[in-house]
């Protein structure tokens, strides 16, 4: 869009501080800011209050954001005067539903964009579902992939006999035609007979004022499958809990399957991607190096 209709982008490089960013939407006069969640979390956080002059409206890509979280961000750090509005997407497919500032469900990343189809399909039984049914969300756009490059069968594997895009998503729509997205289908941790959903045990545990950042995965157990276990950014204010105290706190309020087994794990930052998404795959290495490394001193100790 910036290219047909004159505009200025600016992109950052890897990593840039919270006053880095402040200088260029202020340098580079930004009205409208495309931003993860973290980013603005980070700024939520930071000390200083900035004045955003020339921003109108910043669009949030990212499944994790809690609505409360959400409410922070427009009411606290924009103070009301800047739109902030969901959407989604991905490489594979661009931009495949919006929020606008006159069309705005909290909650909802928003109607499907112009030319775009899109399908909830039941996980098991393959069949397309209605309004408020959760499945997978699979989009049909003008603006799909051809395909993986010199994979086929990664890019057969993807997209269906209909043309349709498999996001790995699950989600429901309303009537009105907003998207909700529920967490995804690889995040589903396994333990005994129950399957759970890492993106609820996080929307849980983000309420807790000691938690800034949270990541939730399954970590193996030969006698229960999989445990629950959550990687942990904390407050400053909070820096003085422990893993175990706060796992203690977060257990109180979740149910008997969802109770974090696999135990708390405490992170300065987290490894992130180019857009500020948490690795999830590096984060649960690192824990079990962590684990690893006890366990191998324990050893030499006895």
């Amino acid at each position: 869009m910036q290219f047909t209709k004159g505009l200025t982008a600016v992109f950052f490089r890897g990593s840039h501080s919270e006053a880095v960013l402040i200088s260029a939407l202020h340098k580079y006069k930004v009205s409208l800011w495309m931003s993860g969640p973290d980013s603005l979390m980070d700024l939520l956080n930071w000390p200083v209050i900035p004045r955003y002059k020339y921003l109108k409206v910043v669009l949030v890509s990212g499944m994790h954001f809690p609505i409360q979280n959400f409410i922070k961000v427009r009411d606290q750090l924009f103070q009301g005067k800047v739109h902030v509005c969901l959407i989604y997407g991905l490489t594979e497919t661009g931009v495949l539903t919006r929020n606008t500032p006159h069309i705005n469900k909290i909650g909802s990343v928003g109607e499907i964009v112009s030319n775009t189809k899109l399908k909830v399909v039941d996980e098991c039984t393959g069949f397309t579902l209605g309004a408020y049914q959760e499945g997978e969300l699979c989009f049909k756009s003008q603006s799909l992939m051809l395909g993986y490059y010199k994979n086929p069968q990664a890019t057969q594997m993807m997209i269906d006999s209909e043309g349709f895009f498999k996001t790995g998503d699950l989600g429901y729509y309303d009537r009105q035609g907003f998207v909700f997205i529920t967490g995804r289908k690889k995040d589903i941790i396994k333990w005994r007979s129950y399957q759970i959903s890492s993106s609820e045990v996080e929307a849980q545990l983000i309420t807790l004022p000691e938690v800034r950042e949270v990541v939730v995965f399954g970590i193996y157990d030969d006698k229960d499958g999989e445990h629950v276990t959550a990687a942990v950014i904390l407050n400053p204010e909070f820096k003085d809990i422990t893993p175990e105290k706060l796992e203690k706190q977060a257990n109180y309020h979740l149910s008997d399957s969802m109770k974090i087994r696999g135990g708390v794990h405490f992170f300065d930052t987290f490894p992130c991607t180019a857009s500020g998404k948490p690795i999830k795959l590096k984060i649960a290495k690192e824990v079990l190096d962590r684990r690893y490394v006890r366990e191998t001193e324990t050893l030499s100790s006895t």
